[in-house]
């Protein structure tokens, strides 16, 4: 773990001698910015935590390197948008989480995420489409006023909580057969 220190960028090759390791922690740092290459060498990691840095933008192929990454951690930085290109690259990827960020949306078909934590983001609708294999999906505190769920059949954990829903679609649960835990806990439903 490098940590909780002050780094604010990772140069191209940072971590070219370090083959070897599974996990990596560049959480509560200064990072502004990733370059592509900055990540190389790191061809066996696993889960990555930039959690806490100031990160507002994501190049095309800065996770290029991670070949397996099964979990990726962004949380509280200031991402405005995700670039789509950035993960498409990231075919093991099964947790991604971006709470406390600035998202307004969703990137696009991620088929191969189970896991997406959204919390506290100022998104206002969600397209789910490209998402069919999520079993857990939490966007707590945003913006959204509807919701649909159509195509989460394989959805076991749901956290809307802290929405200012106006309605549910009538027909956004009939698919969800293995939905175990559901959290609508002030939301205004009337």
């Amino acid at each position: 773990s490098i940590s909780a220190n002050k780094i604010k960028h990772i140069p191209e090759g940072a971590f070219d001698e370090l083959s070897f390791l599974l996990s990596l922690n560049l959480a509560e740092n200064e990072i502004t910015r990733m370059l592509p290459g900055s990540f190389r060498g790191l061809v066996k990691v696993r889960e990555m935590d930039l959690t806490g840095n100031k990160i507002s933008f994501i190049q095309d192929d800065v996770f290029e390197d991670l070949p397996e990454l099964r979990v990726l951690i962004l949380s509280n930085n200031r991402l405005n948008n995700i670039n789509i290109a950035s993960l498409l690259n990231l075919k093991y990827l099964i947790r991604l989480n971006l709470t406390g960020n600035f998202l307004e949306t969703l990137p696009n078909k991620l088929p191969f995420l189970m896991e997406l934590y959204l919390d506290e983001n100022l998104l206002t609708s969600l397209n789910l489409s490209g998402y069919g294999q999520m079993t857990s999906l939490s966007v707590r505190g945003n913006h959204l006023q509807e919701v649909e769920l159509y195509h989460l059949e394989n959805l076991i954990s749901l956290n809307l909580s802290r929405n200012p829903l106006k309605s549910i679609c009538e027909r956004s649960f009939e698919l969800l057969e293995r939905l175990d835990n559901l959290d609508l806990v002030n939301c205004n439903i009337s």
